[in-house]
């Protein structure tokens, strides 16, 4: 008989007698492991959410997709939230693909600043000043040097965010997620 390499679970040869007894211990170590890993787990959660609340940042919504046909945009839909109740809103974007890719709030996208779907994560922190009237202006920064914009969006009006493809002919997005979080 042998042990596994990771966990020490018996393997059996085939001439080995089994026992039950070395079942039992088979799954309690299998037990045991998940519970410890479930626990990190856990504890890896309550500190980003403790991490979060010390700095004021609330997740707001998130979109995770996976387009398996590859696509030309992913989008995050913000009817129904007020915006105006948080000073800052940070957008973080995690895309794979190929192609260069714009992000866009509402329908104003960003046109100077196309970002290859190689580069990682990227992130726009825009300036709400919880006014629904201000329009939006915000850094985007992750992939080349930050830059500041301005939209032609009123908080007010914000209802959606976007990443899509400069090109759909040659770009695609093949899997993305879109978070916003609020900052108080």
């Amino acid at each position: 008989m042998e042990n596994t390499s990771n966990c020490g679970l018996k393997r059996w040869d085939g001439e080995d007698r089994i026992l039950h007894t070395e079942f039992n211990d088979n799954w309690d170590k299998i037990d045991t492991a998940l519970k410890s890993n479930a626990d990190k787990a856990m504890a890896a959660q309550a500190a980003t959410t403790a991490l979060e609340k010390k700095m004021g940042w609330q997740l707001l919504k998130s979109t995770n997709q996976i387009l398996t046909d590859g696509g030309n945009h992913i989008q995050l839909d913000l009817s129904g939230i007020d915006l105006s109740q948080y000073s800052a809103l940070h957008i973080r974007a995690d895309v794979e693909g190929r192609g260069y890719l714009f992000l866009a709030v509402q329908s104003d996208y960003l046109r100077d600043h196309a970002f290859p779907a190689t580069s990682g994560p990227i992130c726009l922190t825009l300036w709400t000043m919880r006014e629904k009237n201000a329009y939006l202006s915000g850094v985007q920064f992750g992939s080349g040097a930050p830059f500041l914009s301005g939209f032609n969006t009123k908080v007010g009006d914000l209802k959606k965010i976007s990443i899509f493809c400069k090109d759909y002919s040659s770009g695609t997005v093949t899997r993305g997620k879109l978070s916003l979080y609020g900052e108080a």
